[in-house]
């Protein structure tokens, strides 16, 4: 391990915030995947709480 990283992985304060970056960026990669998920599914099988462009047809005007 080259020293710049071996002295900062060596630093307590460091190594205790390291697990909260971890589950951090864990979030931040599942939300981008929902937002895939919201973007690319079937108009059909989205929820009525995203942000689809039509409204869902319980709600449309006879």
């Amino acid at each position: 391990m080259p020293g710049n990283d071996r002295s900062l992985f060596a630093d307590r304060t460091f190594r205790r915030l390291m697990p909260a970056f971890a589950l951090s960026d864990l979030g931040g990669g599942m939300s981008f995947v929902a937002w895939l998920a919201l973007a690319w599914g079937p108009r059909a099988v989205r929820a009525p709480w995203s942000a689809s462009p039509s409204p869902p047809t319980s709600c449309q005007a006879r």
